[in-house]
């Protein structure tokens, strides 16, 4: 993968001590990869891989096993609210 960089003009010393502290409580990355999270992020949308959305519901299987909810379950469940909030994005943007 080819790497390339970005030079951003008009940023503070203020605000990029501001960023270096939000990495630091908040992520522990680096700022170099804390800004390719949010690009990221910001072009590909908010997706989250399988391995990841099942680390992240792992707390939750005991007690979603225990009120009968299958993994087929969740997944049709965040599907149809992703797709809301895409829905409720795109009308915004298009009122604008």
């Amino acid at each position: 993968m080819a790497t390339h960089t970005i030079k951003v003009t008009g940023v503070s010393d203020r605000l990029l001590d501001l960023l270096d502290r939000r990495i630091e409580e908040q992520h522990a990355t680096s700022r170099a990869e804390y800004l390719r999270e949010l690009i990221r992020r910001d072009v590909l949308g908010s997706v989250v891989s399988p391995s990841r959305l099942n680390d992240i519901l792992a707390p939750t299987r005991n007690e979603r096993t225990e009120r009968g909810y299958t993994d087929h379950d969740i997944e049709e469940f965040v599907t149809e609210a992703l797709e809301a909030c895409r829905r409720a994005r795109r009308d915004a943007a298009s009122r604008v």
